[in-house]
């Protein structure tokens, strides 16, 4: 019965039952849907928004929100990308030449203000190496004086000691013999 029913009817019946079904109740449908969406729209959609913005402002949200923000931005600045590219952004910014001018100017006016200054850290440094060396000179020179005067001291002392040997060998030979003792510088040989 139902493929009698079926080859009865073509497609365009079928549509004109369906939009004359609907073109009635079309109007009535539409009164209905611009009512609700009146309805919704002065009664309902203001109490929602109302129920969202005291969710949304309430202290216990408004804190999550900042972790939530906190931890997503840690997270972001720790990654091992974001840190390398810090890296490269500050040492590029560092290269530029007005920034290492400026670098060396700073540094070179802190090391002469430490320079000219009689409590800075290197006048200091060089205070203590000089007065470090110059008390090692001082201790050398008088090592050297007192090697000087102990060996001027040896040099009178042998000389005192060969004045009485000489004295010795002179009263035991007779003064004629002394001449001949004296040493004499040793024969060279023909090449």
């Amino acid at each position: 019965m139902l493929a009698q029913v079926a080859q009865g009817w073509s497609p365009t019946t079928v549509v004109e039952i369906v939009a004359g079904a609907l073109g009635g109740t079309g109007i009535l449908a539409t009164l209905l849907l611009v009512a609700a969406k009146g309805y919704w729209v002065s009664t309902v959609a203001p109490l929602v928004e109302s129920e969202v913005r005291k969710w949304y402002h309430h202290p216990d949200q408004v804190e999550a929100r900042a972790k939530e923000r906190a931890l997503s931005f840690k997270d972001w600045y720790d990654k091992r990308e974001q840190h390398e590219e810090r890296e490269k952004e500050l040492q590029n910014l560092l290269r530029t030449p007005s920034v290492v001018d400026e670098s060396t100017k700073s540094v070179r006016l802190i090391i002469d203000n430490e320079i000219k200054r009689s409590d800075g850290l290197i006048s200091r440094e060089i205070t203590t190496k000089v007065n470090d060396m110059e008390s090692r000179l001082l201790t050398k020179l008088e090592e050297m004086a007192q090697l000087q005067r102990d060996d001027t001291q040896f040099k009178q002392k042998m000389l005192q000691e060969m004045g009485q040997l000489k004295g010795a060998i002179n009263t035991m030979l007779p003064s004629g013999q002394l001449a001949s003792v004296s040493p004499t510088p040793p024969e060279r040989k023909p090449r």
